[in-house]
């Protein structure tokens, strides 16, 4: 991710309003207006604000010209994809920002609490501050490294604040974009939107895990230093109870793997979690500030925001596919000749070769069979029968063509993102029995069966001591491209195993 830096536009206008006598920041803490780096820090945040907020503006334009103007998508969505990552890095700049801020504030707060009513058992006396770890009573009863570590992870929520309307904004593109491409008509639009549909899941990809890092370090220290808290008040019969309704309303293991990210699903869950045992810490020590900032935080929290189901879009073409069939006369003749093949250069495809000629042959060697195609070669002319978007309909009418149309060597030839390949010899000797064998999985879900029902409809599926055999594949190379294709899909470990 490339480094976010400060226009020198926005450079000079911070300088400018820095050293203004009225610059018109408030500080968060009374009593900072005099410290000139809190102030600066204050001011470079809001600047960075601002471009957060124009740069959110530029990015719905842009959206909503990509969903209107069918005209230069892949520009719009380069575009989009650069406008995304600016996105985010002037959101890690803020935190580094808001992070100093935050570092200062403590500071100021804790040196305040030194200066508050000397240590008391009693845990009502102290400040009301509506910030939970900066009342007395948290300082006074933690050592130091754990009342520094809850300051730390306190302040880092801020970040994790960012992440979360990040996950937002990427996963709310990644359904507006997964409309436009099931309804997309042609093949630019179609590739440009799922080259969309790739970034945004990428992005989703890095924030999951910069979340998550960065999540577990709060959940964990709150987590322990909570308990401890509560224990000494005897509040664990409170704990107790609160762990075991958590637990009862967590998100079931087999519905999680059906999310696009684990991670932000179970994030409402200890999110709740963590802000009740902060509620009865509050309310124990009779904190009216801190509490009425905790009830409104959980009040206005949306589980719905993190957890959404998984969006897998699979690659689309809008080639005319089409297999084997013998007509009573043939379509091919002068005034409508076989024609060349036209193969994209993306994507992997697969045709039937029925021989090269050094001129083109009459219309009747090809026995009434259609669709053909040819294309040249070496000055020579290749002529291919059928055109599939899968290796097992290729090889069947391969088989076809041998058995039952006379063709005496059909080879099965593929297209690998414009790679010819002739796949004829490597069918020969990878005949056998095979079956496709799925573990990851606790029942199939509607992604894996779409695919069985496009690739694999007439394979029966067995389910065997938790694991499913998809088979019977006659060839090795057919039963490795459906194992491929199971791949692409989440959490899915697909493999090939010989029947013997």
């Amino acid at each position: 991710m490339k480094k976010y830096y400060i226009s020198v536009f926005s450079v000079v206008i911070l300088s400018t309003l820095i050293g203004s006598s009225n610059i018109g920041i408030t500080p968060r803490i009374s009593g900072l207006e005099n410290d000139s780096v809190y102030m600066e820090l204050l001011l470079e945040e809001t600047v960075l604000k601002n471009k957060e907020d124009s740069l959110l503006n530029l990015l719905d334009e842009k959206r909503t010209a990509f969903m209107r103007d069918t005209s230069d998508r892949a520009m719009r969505s380069a575009e989009i994809l650069s406008l995304e990552a600016d996105l985010f890095d002037i959101r890690n700049n803020l935190g580094i920002v808001v992070s100093k801020t935050t570092t200062i504030e403590q500071e100021y707060l804790i040196n305040s609490l030194e200066n508050e009513l000397p240590d008391s058992p009693s845990p009502i006396n102290g400040t009301d501050n509506r910030f939970l770890p900066y009342n007395s009573y948290i300082k006074n009863n933690l050592n130091k490294e754990d009342y520094e570590l809850l300051l730390e992870v306190f302040d880092n929520e801020k970040y994790i604040s960012g992440l979360s309307e990040e996950f937002i904004s990427l996963y709310t593109n990644m359904e507006e974009t997964a409309i436009l491409y099931k309804s997309a008509e042609d093949q630019y639009t179609s590739d440009s939107l799922y080259n969309v549909y790739r970034g945004l899941y990428s992005g989703i990809t890095e924030c999951e895990e910069d979340f998550n890092k960065n999540w577990e370090m709060i959940f964990n220290t709150k987590t322990l230093v909570y308990t401890f808290l509560l224990d000494k008040l005897n509040k664990l019969a409170d704990i107790n109870e609160i762990n075991r309704r958590n637990k009862a309303e967590k998100i079931p293991a087999e519905q999680l793997k059906t999310m696009i990210s684990e991670t932000f699903a179970e994030f409402p869950s200890q999110y709740r979690l963590i802000s009740e045992y902060e509620i009865l810490l509050a309310r124990t020590l009779n904190l009216a500030s801190a509490l009425d900032s905790l009830t409104q935080a959980i009040s206005g929290f949306d589980d719905s925001d993190f957890i959404k189901q998984n969006i897998i879009l699979a690659e689309r073409d809008f080639i005319d596919f089409a297999g084997i069939s013998k007509v009573q006369s043939s379509p091919y003749n002068n005034q409508n000749p076989i024609p060349e093949i036209n193969v994209p250069e993306k994507g992997k495809f697969y045709s039937i070769t029925v021989g090269t000629f050094a001129n083109k042959p009459a219309v009747s060697t090809f026995k009434n069979i259609v669709p053909v195609h040819y294309d040249r070669n070496q000055g020579r002319y290749r002529y291919f029968i059928g055109l599939y978007k899968t290796l097992t309909e290729a090889y069947a009418d391969a088989v076809k063509l041998k058995n039952e149309h006379g063709f005496r060597k059909p080879e099965v030839v593929m297209w690998d993102n414009g790679d010819f390949k002739n796949l004829g010899s490597d069918i020969e000797n990878n005949a056998g029995a095979f079956n496709v064998e799925i573990e990851g999985i606790g029942k199939l879900n509607d992604a894996v069966r779409s695919y069985i029902d496009r690739y694999a409809h007439d394979k029966e599926i067995t389910l065997v001591n938790g694991k499913y055999f998809i088979g019977i594949f006659s060839n090795r190379l057919t039963a490795q491209e459906f194992a491929g294709v199971l791949n692409t899909i989440p959490l899915i470990t697909a493999s090939v195993t010989a029947i013997e």
